[in-house]
This record gives structure tokens, sequence and C-alpha cells, in this order.
């Protein structure tokens, strides 16, 4: 739950600009360590944010979600991956497009992990197999049929940072 306080900071303005997406302006709620997310496009990210609203345990794979009014959210401020990390997160985004390219009948990254991610870093096979359940949660919660085909999920280096020493993806 937000306190009043950061609601009224956001009411007045108390926000700057933090980064753009695809589709969402990003903004650092002021004195706090809390991101204003306004989107542009009403799609899944919305409609996924309004089911992550205070449930950070169910769906540790996503950066926690603590308000939604209308396109526009609050989360919490993920941690940038070390210089590491962001290379295995990179380097297992290269082998996955080449799993890709040699396998033109599977659609997602988690048929890659399924199918063994040879060579692919430890710590994020374990991550995207953390992430796969609560994906599917999400496609039963919202009756979009799961399918290899319409599976979907941003996987890119941009969208996985950390949260309370886990991986965690900050758009979806």
């Amino acid at each position: 739950m937000l306190d009043q306080q950061v609601i009224h900071k956001i009411n007045n303005n108390n926000y700057s600009f933090f980064d753009k997406g695809d589709s969402q302006q990003v903004f650092r709620i002021d004195g706090e360590k809390l991101l204003l997310k306004k989107s542009t496009d009403p799609g899944m990210d919305v409609l996924w944010a309004d089911t992550f609203i205070n449930k950070s345990e169910e769906y540790d794979a996503f950066i926690p979600v603590y308000y939604k009014d209308g396109n526009d959210y609050i989360t919490a401020m993920a941690d940038p991956l070390s210089t590491d990390e962001l290379y295995n997160v990179e380097y297992f985004c290269k082998l996955y497009l080449e799993y890709l390219r040699e396998n033109m009948d599977k659609w997602n990254v988690f048929d890659f992990v399924n199918d063994g991610a040879k060579d692919a870093p430890a710590d994020i096979v374990k991550f995207v197999k953390r992430l796969e359940p609560q994906v599917k949660k999400l496609y039963d919660i919202h009756h979009v049929e799961y399918t290899h085909e319409y599976m979907e999920i941003d996987f890119r280096p941009r969208n996985v940072m950390k949260y309370n020493g886990n991986f965690v993806m900050i758009d979806w």
C-alpha cells in the first residue's frame, strides 16, 4: 500500500523524468524509491500491472506494483545489474536468438529454456524457469489462450534488473 504522501506527490507533479520505454514514460517520484509509469498503450502492460498490485510475493519475477490509476501505475525502483549479470543476460539473449533462427517452430524464451538452453548462463536460466509459471498464471487469469505461438514476454537485457537481490522483469 502507498501512503497518502506519495499520492499527494503525484497529484502535485512532484516527480521527474527518469526513462522511456516502448509505450511508456517513466518518472521517479521525488524522495522515494518508486517509479511512476505512464503508459500510452492500455494493452497487456496495464492489464498485467493491475494484476500485480500488492502481489509481489506471488509474482516475484516481476517488479512490485503498488498502485494503478487508469494507464498510470507505480512500481518499486529496481537496481541495475552488475557488469557480469548484464553480460549474462546479453549472452543468454544472443543464444536465444540463435536458437530461434535454428528452430523455426519455436516461439518464445520458455521454449529455449525448456529445450535445454545449451551453453546459457545458469543464473538466467533459473530466472526464466521462475518466470514461466507466473506468466502462465497471468494468461490463465486474463483468459488468454496459452500457446507457444502466443506466449509473449518482452525478454531483453533492458527489461531485466534486480530487486531485493533477485532478477525481475521491469517491463513485460
